[in-house]
Formats: C-alpha cells, sequence, structure tokens
C-alpha cells in the first residue's frame, strides 16, 4: 500500500492541540484565556522532556491554522478516494 506522501504530492502532517470556546464567547474572554495560557505553557522545559513543543500563538491564527488543515485534510480523503461508512 503507498504512503499517504507518495499519493498525495506535497503532503505533510503534523499533530496539533488547541483549546476552542463556544461561538459567541465575548472577545475580552477570548483575550484573557489566550494571555493565560500562554503563560502556562511557559514550562515549556517541562514539556519538551517528554515531547511536546509549545506554540503560543493569536486566537486569530490559530483559527486560520484550522481552517488550513481542514483543506488539507478535505483534499487527501479526496484524493486518496477515502469512504466513510
Amino acid at each position: 500500500m503507498p504512503t499517504v506522501a507518495g499519493t498525495v504530492p506535497s503532503y505533510t502532517a503534523t499533530v496539533w492541540y488547541g483549546l476552542l470556546v463556544p461561538r459567541g464567547t465575548p472577545p475580552a474572554v477570548i483575550e484573557t484565556l489566550n494571555r493565560e495560557i500562554a503563560k502556562a505553557l511557559a514550562v515549556a522545559e517541562r514539556l519538551a522532556a517528554v515531547g511536546f513543543q509549545p506554540e503560543p500563538t493569536t486566537p486569530q491564527a490559530f483559527a486560520k491554522y484550522i481552517e488550513t488543515e481542514a483543506g488539507k485534510w478535505a483534499r487527501v480523503v479526496k484524493e486518496a478516494n477515502i469512504q466513510t461508512d
């Protein structure tokens, strides 16, 4: 069976984690959460010791990243003709 990289040109995949809030959450709450989460991620040395690489970002940049990832995986599903049950 060919690899995804062998089937879909310029394929890359990464694992990411993020926190999402319900639609309509006030921007001030989102900014506070973002600021406090970034502070929590300052423990990067401890996370790096177990293989994590924190990359704090802005809510807007993370939304764009999710959009890009969704498009990329939709393309993989389409080009590989993956069917769901």
